[in-house]
């Protein structure tokens, strides 16, 4: 087996595990210190996590606004359920050779017509839109949270590292692998 077994290289970390959890938790208070801010502006504190305001109302703009393409969705649905309605309504006042009835038949189709289009096209743009800036609020807070870890001293953690628990007869620890 070759160390580049896939795509990149696999860097493989050990590290031994002590009784006591005092490192993690003055890796928390470094990274709590490191999150507070001023009360103006600040992040916002929404469960347990800290969060920018501004990534949070970009998501939550996301977030209706995608609410929204799905209403304009059901729109376009009702155009084309009313279109439908109108062709068969079409078909049977020409059978009948009612003409007023094919003349508003007529008038219905437009309407399911454009009802169907405008909601197609604005569902389009709504959806669009609204993920857009759902991602662009999830990857700023991501990117502000790894400088928070950077700035706190633990930069190591921010990385793609995967740890996982690792014990033997002999003792436990926990094995970092880090693929770049």
């Amino acid at each position: 087996m070759t160390l580049c077994s896939r795509i990149g290289v696999r860097l493989t970390l050990v590290a031994i595990l002590c009784g006591s959890s005092s490192g993690q938790a003055a890796a928390d208070d470094r990274l709590a210190q490191a999150g507070r801010s001023s009360a103006s502006g600040g992040p916002v504190s929404i469960g347990m996590q800290r969060v920018d305001p501004r990534n949070y109302r970009m998501v939550l703009a996301g977030n209706v606004i995608t609410g929204l393409g799905g209403a304009t969705f059901f729109t376009m649905l009702v155009g084309l359920v009313i279109r439908a309605h109108a062709r068969d309504e079409l078909a049977q006042a020409r059978r009948n050779d009612d003409l007023d009835h094919a003349r508003e038949a007529r008038s219905q189709g437009r309407l399911g017509s454009w009802l169907a289009v405008s909601g197609g096209g604005m569902t389009a743009i709504l959806m669009g839109t609204g993920v857009s800036l759902m991602a662009i609020g999830y990857r700023r807070e991501r990117e502000r949270r790894a400088n928070l870890r950077r700035d706190a001293g633990l930069g190591s953690l921010a990385g793609p590292i995967r740890w996982v628990p690792w014990w033997n007869r002999a003792g436990g620890g926990i094995v970092g692998s880090l693929r770049f």
